[in-house]
């Protein structure tokens, strides 16, 4: 009987199970470590975790790939987490004697549905009578009797049935299909497509045509290797090192040693290549590779020169650490330029391959912080909010995965820093044109078009935006951004009334027309994600421009 079509691409939602032929689960020890090999995967193949159940020998979880890398995602899990269980347990042998199952879901409607399913399987079970009280589950996150890890995801389904998206809601729904007795359809017997006929048919007939589905790695085998090789010969070229000495396997510390252990974690934590590709390309073996990155996890994480050290090298040469030639192109190059500015970072500052020797350590800390925030607000303009994950920005910054949690807490921690630097550049950018308003032909015009230009097209506009939807359904997010918001419109209130004034105060106030113009300004900037037509947008601005004009003027002309 043939293998079930494995359907893979670029932001498809799946239904994962696989059962085991050893107990999985006994403790919350074995369940920490199932869950944190987990959270690596997701950090390691960019996977998003929705949903999860831990049964003795059995585990299910919902998930989305922002890649089309599912079976490389799973294999590596399943691997990884078959050798920290058998090393804690001492077994030996193949932990999980069959492949993965995996259903491909059409929407979070049907993700939704199928959550009440995995849910109820502890019941279904006979493991317990009451789910809240199912440990090893992610149910008493969705009804809010815990706080879930931060790297669970559970806004996408709880908004699917309600816009407050709230744990009682999601509570009551998931008593009632239980108590109907669970109609949510099995996706074991259900094919490997959940959805609607014509999503089902189409997805079908599309992976038929091509039975391994769309990939977005590298080419295969040795094709593969030779592309892994030429890189790390480009970073020693980039670091001024000899190869040779760079893939060589001698123990003795050095600068290099040092540089090619950095690499080696930075392409192991990245995903793209298999630990035997990555030996290959070192003169290692795979069990070397393993070693050496668990090793230096370690060491990063206890030894601040060393990890010092690493964060110079990777800021010396980042450009090369990153392997996705799209980082390195004409647009992202020019898009950070235009967010350093904004930011008020200098070109040297800015610079992911700059030095840091010879600094203060506060001078260090404050250009690490400056590229972390860069990092964060070039990935939120290309990757959007959930693609900017912390090993992309990481990479983007040149900074350890270890070295950034000395300046922020969290990724929402660092997304808001991120908004507070890009407000106030936005402030100081708006204080310095203002006054130069006075000066031109039509200064209600010219305003419009230094609004819309600044800020309402291009990264500004895309990062905003991915602001504002991410905190929709994501409270700690957004009482972080609330008072960054909150204090830039206040301080564009006190520009405008300070350049401005009322020509009908009864009607409508400085404060009120300049927030209307933001307003406006804004729901054009999204509008035009989907309606490209500019001219249209400039003709509904030329048009706000004429209504405001008998409403407010510069003060400064007519003094």
């Amino acid at each position: 009987m043939a293998r079930p079509l494995r359907i893979e691409y670029e932001g498809a939602l799946y239904w994962v199970h696989a059962e085991s032929n050893d107990v999985l689960v006994s403790d919350d020890s074995d369940s920490a470590l199932f869950l944190d090999t987990v959270r690596e995967m997701g950090d390691r193949f960019e996977v998003v975790l929705f949903a999860y159940v831990l049964l003795p020998r059995r585990y299910d979880l919902l998930v989305q790939t922002r890649k089309a890398n599912l079976s490389r995602a799973m294999q590596w899990m399943t691997t990884a987490f078959t050798r920290r269980h058998n090393r804690l347990s001492r077994r030996k042998g193949p932990l999980f004697p069959k492949r993965f199952n995996s259903v491909l879901i059409e929407n979070e409607v049907y993700l939704r549905r199928l959550s009440f399913h995995v849910h109820a399987l502890p019941v279904k079970t006979g493991l317990c009578r009451a789910p809240r009280k199912y440990a090893w589950s992610s149910y008493p996150a969705y009804i809010g009797a815990v706080k879930g890890p931060p790297w669970l995801e559970t806004g996408l389904i709880l908004s699917a049935g309600s816009a407050e998206g709230s744990h009682k809601e999601y509570r009551q729904a998931f008593q009632e299909d239980l108590r109907k007795g669970d109609r949510t359809p099995d996706p074991s017997s259900s094919g490997s497509v959940l959805g609607s006929t014509r999503f089902v048919e189409k997805a079908l007939l599309d992976a038929s045509r091509n039975r391994k589905g769309a990939r977005s790695f590298p080419p295969e085998g040795d094709e593969r290797t030779r592309a892994l090789k030429e890189e790390v010969r480009r970073v020693a070229s980039a670091f001024r090192v000899r190869h040779d000495l760079l893939v060589s396997p001698s123990r003795r510390r050095t600068r290099t040693r040092d540089l090619r252990d950095a690499l080696i974690l930075h392409l192991y934590l990245e995903g793209r290549y298999t630990n035997r590709e990555i030996a290959r390309a070192f003169e290692l073996t795979d069990s070397a590779v393993s070693h050496l990155v668990r090793s230096l996890k370690e060491r990063v994480e206890q030894d601040e020169e060393l990890r010092q050290r690493l964060e110079d090298m990777k800021g010396e040469g980042s450009s090369f650490f990153s392997l996705d030639a799209e980082e390195t192109g004409p647009r992202a190059r020019s898009v950070e330029e235009q967010i350093a500015e904004h930011i008020g970072l200098s070109d040297e500052d800015a610079d992911m391959r700059a030095r840091a020797r010879g600094l203060h350590q506060a001078e260090k800390s404050r250009l690490m912080r400056g590229r972390l925030i860069l990092a964060t607000l070039l990935c939120l303009d290309e990757y959007g909010y959930n693609g900017a994950t912390m090993s992309r920005i990481l990479a983007r910054a040149g900074v350890s995965s270890g070295a950034w949690r000395h300046h922020f807490e969290n990724k929402k921690d660092l997304v808001a820093a991120a908004a507070t630097a890009m407000y106030e550049g936005t402030i100081r950018k708006t204080a310095t044109v203002l006054p130069a308003l006075a000066e031109a032909e039509d200064p209600v015009t010219a305003l419009l078009e230094f609004i819309h230009q600044s800020f309402h097209e291009g990264w500004h506009r895309n990062v905003w935006l991915e602001f504002t939807i991410a905190s929709r359904t994501d409270a700690e997010l957004r009482q972080h951004l609330v008072p960054v918001i909150e204090k830039s419109f206040s301080a564009m209130d006190e520009f405008a009334q300070r350049q401005f004034e009322a020509l009908a105060p009864e009607r409508a106030s400085v404060e009120m027309l300049s927030n209307l113009t933001l307003y406006i300004s804004r729901g054009m900037a999204i509008q035009s994600i989907i309606h490209l037509d500019d001219e249209h947008f400039q003709s509904l601005r030329d048009l706000w421009a004429s209504l405001l004009t008998p409403l407010m003027r510069i003060k400064d002309r007519h003094e």
